[in-house]
């Protein structure tokens, strides 16, 4: 799983691929993208093609 619901998050594929499967699409991740989940989107499944560093970051509250 990447992402969590309520909150954005950052996945940086740092090297290799995988998958990642948001309401039934499935977007190819590879190494060096970038993928902002936004907040709305929740949790979405990840496939790695293998052993992979994917960074997942989240971003700071901006309750300020």
């Amino acid at each position: 799983m990447a992402g969590v619901e309520d909150k954005p998050r950052v996945l940086v594929c740092i090297d290799g691929a995988g998958f990642l499967d948001h309401d039934g699409k499935i977007y190819s991740v590879d190494k060096g993208d970038v993928v902002l989940l936004p907040a709305i989107v929740g949790s979405c499944l990840f496939w790695p093609d293998g052993d992979i560093p994917l960074f997942e970051i989240s971003l700071p509250d901006s309750d300020k």
